[in-house]
């Protein structure tokens, strides 16, 4: 099972005990490069407020412990989250003034992790036993929550969805009661495209609407002429028949994105 639009941690939240070292090993490179799924990130490479994905970033020091005893931790998140996660070595000599700026608090406390939403840095305050649903939690509650607007009447496409300046609209007709952490994490990644609607727990007029046989179902809002179905007289619509898992989603939305782009600059598709 990959990242569907189901709530929760993908997995749930046992097993994720850090890895306990013999004393007498040196220091290994905690996230090596090309085996890890986590970004090495320092001060040239650090998440701003255009940054495309949210990023969950521990700050470690590869002389401590308490960081490697950690690390396989993050690694599982990693490999499991719908989101980004980096690190950054702070007792490297070129990355200890940009972590303290980071840091202002306990700059010599190692690990900490942080969420960057739109290149601002939010510090979690880190437990003595860190685990992979701890900070999967700490990431949900911090997700920009006003990207993804609840939509309940046909009426409210309009209003909320189409009115607005971006080039299109996304709206999940869904059995569930709560948005789920891969929803949420493509309305921020494709914040700058598109706005992102959901009808929760199998809403009738919207299922009548689109004619919604089974949950969950995606649909694109595109311009007149793009699409595969008319909507009304500006917007027609794309339906997403593909698996809801992220990977494939991201593909679609990409995808879309190109063709509405193509048209904007006149069909060269440059």
């Amino acid at each position: 099972g990959g990242h569907g639009f189901g709530g929760g941690f993908p997995g749930g939240a046992g097993g994720f005990g850090g890895g306990h070292r013999q004393q007498n090993q040196q220091p290994t490179e905690l996230f090596p490069k090309g085996k890890s799924k986590v970004v090495k990130l320092g001060k040239p490479k650090f998440p701003d407020s255009n940054s495309k994905h949210l990023w969950l970033i521990m700050f470690y020091s590869s002389e401590d412990a308490a960081s490697h005893e950690v690390a396989e931790t993050v690694e599982t998140l990693a490999k499991k989250s719908v989101f980004k996660v980096g690190a950054i070595d702070c007792s490297h000599p070129r990355e200890e003034s940009f972590c303290s700026t980071k840091l202002p608090e306990n700059k010599n406390h190692f690990p900490q992790f942080a969420l960057v939403v739109d290149g601002k840095v939010t510090l979690h305050e880190t437990p003595q036993n860190v685990n992979a649903q701890g900070l999967h939690d700490f990431v949900v509650e911090h997700i920009p929550k006003s990207l993804v607007q609840n939509i309940n009447h046909k009426s409210q496409i309009t209003d909320r969805l189409l009115a607005s300046s971006k080039l299109g609209a996304i709206l999940l007709l869904s059995e569930k009661y709560d948005t789920s952490t891969l929803y949420y994490s493509l309305a921020y990644q494709f914040r700058s495209t598109y706005s992102f609607g959901e009808s929760r727990a199998k809403n009738l007029n919207l299922a009548k609407e689109f004619g919604a046989k089974k949950y969950p179902m995606l649909v694109a809002f595109v311009q007149k002429g793009l699409g595969t179905e008319k909507y009304d007289n500006n917007y027609d619509i794309i339906r997403y028949l593909g698996s809801v898992q992220q990977k494939q989603v991201t593909k679609w939305l990409n995808d879309t994105t190109k063709l509405i782009k193509k048209r904007e600059r006149g069909g060269t598709g440059l």
